[in-house]
Order: C-alpha cells, then structure tokens, then sequence
C-alpha cells in the first residue's frame, strides 16, 4: 500500500475522531499578506474557476506542497517561494488538512510562512490555469 494512501486513510481516522487542534495560530487563523500582483491573480481564479477566497487559499496552500513534493525539495527551496510578504492582508482559516500540511513543514508555522505558502500556490494555480500572463 502506497504512502499517499496510508496518509489519506490516516487523516481520514482523525476527522472521524472529532475536531482536532492543530498548532496553526493561537485564535484558529491566520492574517494571510497577499502582493498586489497575487491579489489580481486571486481575484481572476476565483471568478473563473466560481470559488470563494478561502477555497482558493486553501487549494493554493495544498498544489503548493503538492507541487514540492513532485519537484523533490522542501517548499522553501521552490523558485518563487516569497522572500517579503505583501502588503494587502486577508484573514483565513484553513482547513484540517491545509493545518496539519503546514505544520508538518518541520518549522514553526506563523503568518509569514502561511503567507509564503499561499502567495506561492496562487502564482502556481494561476500559472497552471491561465498561463504566464498577468
């Protein structure tokens, strides 16, 4: 049996034991520093794809670990993970799966590295959907 699975039937024995806390952020979300160019980006795939901000945020944050993942180096390593955080800031509160992702990154997770995170799966998302153009 492959990993993936054993992790995927892993997470699913915890939802069904009940809400779990994960050390995300002290009140349960985070204030995410989005750059204006991310911003557009955001605004663009959630009227194309029909999805609220906090499912993309959520999807980005997940394709971003994904995408480390395939590419075989830590998410912090990734060419275009953000040095500087942005300036427009969102609140998010993500979900059982994004928190346990974030904090298995092996560093203690706070805004900034949510803010990484979720700017780097937006640039990626948007990349993969609509190409490099702005």
């Amino acid at each position: 049996m492959s990993s993936k699975r054993t992790n995927l039937e892993s997470y699913v024995q915890n939802l069904a034991r009940g809400p779990q806390k994960y050390p995300t952020a002290e009140r349960g979300y985070f204030t995410i520093w989005l750059t204006e160019a991310n911003r557009e980006r955001l605004q663009k795939i959630c009227t194309g794809l029909d999805l609220a901000v906090h499912q993309v945020f959520n999807a980005a944050c997940r394709y971003a670990f994904f995408y480390a993942e395939r590419r075989g180096k830590p998410i912090q390593q990734l060419r275009g993970y953000p040095k500087i955080r942005g300036k427009i800031h969102v609140r998010f509160t993500p979900s059982p799966l994004v928190a346990k992702l974030l904090t298995d990154t092996g560093t203690e997770v706070d805004e900034n590295v949510a803010s990484a995170c979720i700017n780097l799966g937006v640039q990626l998302l948007y990349r993969g959907l609509f190409g490099r153009q702005k």
